[in-house]
């Protein structure tokens, strides 16, 4: 038999190996439950989704990261017609994205972008402005993250004053990036301010050449603009980059009597 000092010392050297092992254990189930409740999302088994997570979430209550990925597999994908996003999904989602922010303000920007598709989609305006204002502040310094949450915005025809500032700072971050003006430009033409939606959208043709979305852009903002047969020229253009670009097949075809 060991000696009592020797047993008390020997326990308090396996504690932590005890708590690691414990944490570890715990995150593995996390994962287990995770996995089980978004396929439970996939095939709309709602009722098993939210035990699953429930149980998620009693392994590791605390975790950002868990609670992040709960509330993206309620959304649908980014970049999916926001007007298809049902409020029920919504309803599920936000708090969680909400709380992953609030217990880690440094998620990714699809966090950020979800929480404020899921807030619009539920009437909570103020709750999607204070979230946008949140990720702008997060991605001051990040030209691409604010791209892609500005660009996502406008697309949508969601928050389009709101999301402009963050992509005029997008621009001045990547000021050769055909893309983000591009962005910047779609903004404009949501707002109606066309004449600078065109000047933009040319320029991000000239410095991104070969990209469809951009000559589908330029071309909606000439149609609006009454030139038809430039319009035509562009979706032309977009079809050539991209024979299955429906979008600009079917304006093309609206421009028939024109």
């Amino acid at each position: 038999m060991l000696p009592a000092v020797v047993c008390a010392l020997t326990a308090s050297a396996l504690l932590p190996g005890c708590a690691a092992l414990r944490s570890y254990q715990s995150r593995v189930a996390a994962e287990e439950s995770f996995a089980e409740g978004a396929k439970a999302v996939a095939r709309n088994d709602l009722a098993t989704a939210r035990e699953e997570f429930r149980q998620a979430l009693d392994a590791t209550p605390d975790s950002a990261g868990l609670h992040a990925r709960i509330g993206l597999a309620y959304m649908p994908r980014l970049g999916e017609d926001f007007m298809r996003l049902e409020p029920a999904a919504a309803a599920r989602a936000l708090p969680h994205l909400e709380r992953a922010l609030e217990l880690d303000p440094k998620q990714p920007y699809p966090v950020y972008l979800q929480a404020i598709f899921a807030a619009a989609r539920l009437g909570r305006e103020s709750r999607a402005r204070a979230v946008l204002d949140a990720a702008a502040t997060c991605f001051h310094d990040d030209g691409m993250a604010l791209n892609d949450i500005g660009y996502l915005l406008v697309d949508a025809n969601l928050l389009n004053a709101e999301a402009l500032p963050m992509l005029e700072r997008a621009v001045e971050l990547e000021p050769k990036s055909g893309i983000i003006l591009d962005s910047l430009g779609w903004a404009h033409y949501r707002l109606g301010n066309l004449r600078r939606a065109a000047d933009m959208l040319e320029t991000a043709s000239d410095l991104a050449r070969g990209n469809a979305e951009i000559e589908y852009h330029l071309g909606v903002v000439y149609a609006e603009l009454g030139r038809f047969n430039d319009a035509r020229a562009q979706f032309n253009r977009a079809l050539e980059i991209a024979p299955s670009f429906g979008r600009a097949r079917t304006a093309l075809q609206a421009l028939e009597n024109y």
